[in-house]
């Protein structure tokens, strides 16, 4: 016979006493040593064993004055901020089943709301169900990423690249209008030092975006330093570092889905300070949105006297932004401007007229492509611009009209230009706009580099065989005598046997073309290009053409034909 209650199991007559542990205390005694520790104790006290789970999440629960979410609902409104340990132990607790109402107002502080965000995640995951879901304020994140910003161009950041974000237009259930947007009467700019002062400030709808994790990584003396949060990288924080600990590039690339609501919020300023930034690429709706339109455009405009780069690439229609942008930002010392949209995003994000403004009032542009934005409004639009400093041009065929109509009033307009691109990505472009675009090249009395996107899956051949067929005479092509180089891209489509076929015939329309390159070629198109017939085809056809390259692969035209000739010879 033996026994076995507390004690070790021994014949009768040896009976022997064991110390009690936790796991077999009775549930008062268990309560009185709980009330003794601190919450990230319970928490992990919570996770030894089941029964552990139960007792000592629900106390957690009790002694923060938050309501049991075992009922069903989760609001812990009653302490402000709640406990760090909440949400982690919320998504552990056992006993919640499901949630009928979940309530939380997500903490400021990057680390720690994407701590939250990864919490509520996983915590979703495993509820049977959840009927009604609210999270604010999502105006948090906003403070937080602008004063993660902020404090990267106080340490001299001279590149800035943000990208994605691109259904943030899509997050408020009501737009503000766009004239809360400050214009340069709210704003004292000091060009000199880089600072700007605010005078007033408007108030906006709060953001609401649910974002993911956040990575951060840099590197500094050619050491790699990473510091991860969550588990997956939905959103992206790179920086390079100097020798000097200051950082010199940043980038922020973000994935997150999100849903609308629109609270208010007073939103943050950039500080008084000197920023060094150079180029910005600002690939997000989500900075030419509100709320954080207003901190793009103080922070461009107090880096104003520095900044020569400016890089735009839009999803959604920004020409209420825009609008406010183009009148109110000025960088005088802008060299590179590129204003596009995303390759399936409809066009226009900007009206025309706003871009034109813009471009009126930067004058020292040297480089400049514009894709996706309003086009001018006729074919004898004169542009107000006067690019005395313009370089290269990339835009749509019908831009390269507007732009060569500055010869009209002023043979001598375009100093500068040397290249210029007719470009559209669309999967139904009418490249018979292209006609229009070189009937006007052929206008400029100096030397200029062509350069052709063919991103279109159809037609082109179509349109490339209407110019050989109409013949020398008649062709735009066979006027263009100062277009010395063409390029021609083409990332996209395999040129089928026709296409290929008829390339060389189109080449020998153009008078003057000395060299020709096919740029960014798919791999399939490639080895059709470079095939040795092929090449002496294009040389014997075009015999002022000097060279011919593919991708990286670089022909010399007159030693193909000098050896066709020795061939023949022999």
């Amino acid at each position: 016979m033996s026994v076995s209650t507390h004690e070790a199991e021994v014949d009768i007559g040896e009976v022997v006493s064991v110390p009690a542990t936790l796991p077999n205390l009775p549930n008062e005694l268990l309560l009185l040593v709980i009330e003794h520790l601190d919450n990230d104790a319970l928490l992990n006290l919570g996770l030894t064993c089941q029964r552990m789970n139960v007792i000592a999440f629900n106390h957690f629960f009790s002694a923060n004055d938050i309501h049991n979410p075992g009922s069903g609902c989760f609001n812990p409104h009653g302490t402000t901020p709640p406990p760090v340990e909440t949400l982690p132990i919320l998504r552990r607790a056992l006993f919640v089943t499901y949630l009928s109402y979940f309530d939380f107002a997500l903490n400021i502080g990057i680390e720690r709301m994407f701590s939250e965000l990864s919490d509520i995640r996983a915590l979703t995951t495993r509820l049977q169900s959840m009927d009604v879901f609210n999270c604010l304020p999502m105006h948090r994140w906003y403070r937080s990423v602008t004063s993660l910003l902020d404090a990267v161009l106080e340490k001299g950041c001279t590149e800035l690249h943000v990208s994605a974000g691109t259904k943030f237009s899509t997050l408020y259930a009501n737009h503000i209008a766009v004239q809360e947007l400050p214009g340069l009467t709210q704003l004292q700019v000091n060009l000199n030092q880089g600072r700007i002062v605010v005078e007033k400030e408007s108030r906006f709808a709060r953001l609401r975006k649910q974002l993911g994790r956040i990575r951060f990584s840099g590197r500094r003396q050619n050491q790699k330093h990473s510091r991860h949060v969550g588990d997956n990288n939905d959103v992206i924080v790179n920086t390079a570092m100097g020798n000097a600990g200051k950082v010199r590039t940043m980038s922020i690339v973000d994935k997150a889905n999100s849903s609308p609501v629109a609270p208010e919020f007073q939103p943050a300023f950039p500080s008084s300070r000197e920023i060094r930034l150079a180029e910005v690429y600002i690939h997000s709706d989500m900075l030419l949105q509100h709320p954080f339109s207003q901190w793009t455009l103080l922070t461009l405009n107090a880096a104003s006297s520095t900044i020569t780069k400016l890089s735009l690439k839009l999803v959604m229609e920004a020409s209420p932004t825009w609008n406010i942008f183009s009148a109110s930002l000025a960088l005088p010392l802008l060299q590179d401007f590129k204003f596009m949209n995303e390759f399936f995003s409809p066009p226009d994000v900007a009206a025309f007229v706003d871009v034109e403004d813009f471009l009126v009032n930067h004058p020292r542009i040297t480089h400049l492509y514009l894709y996706g934005v309003g086009l001018p409004p006729s074919s004898k639009a004169v542009p107000r611009p006067s690019f005395q400093n313009l370089i290269t041009f990339d835009a749509h065929p019908t831009y390269t009209v507007w732009l060569m109509n500055s010869l009209i009033s002023s043979p001598a307009a375009l100093p500068s230009l040397q290249r210029n691109y007719n470009h559209r990505i669309t999967w139904d472009f009418d490249y018979s706009l292209f006609d229009s675009g070189l009937e006007a090249i052929a206008t400029f009395p100096r030397s200029v580099v062509l350069a052709l996107t063919f991103n279109c899956r159809s037609d082109v051949e179509s349109w490339i065989r209407s110019h050989v067929r109409a013949g020398v005479e008649m062709t735009a092509v066979s006027r263009l005598v100062h277009t010395h180089t063409l390029s021609i891209y083409d990332s996209w489509s395999e040129y089928n046997a026709g296409m290929v076929a008829i390339i060389p015939d189109w080449l020998q329309l153009f008078p003057a073309l000395k060299h020709l390159k096919f740029e960014r070629e798919a791999q399939v198109n490639v080895a059709k290009l470079i095939e040795p017939q092929y090449v002496a085809t294009i040389s014997l056809l075009c015999q002022k053409l000097e060279t011919m390259s593919v991708n990286r692969e670089t022909f010399d035209l007159e030693l193909v034909r000098k050896n066709l000739n020795s061939g023949a010879d022999s």
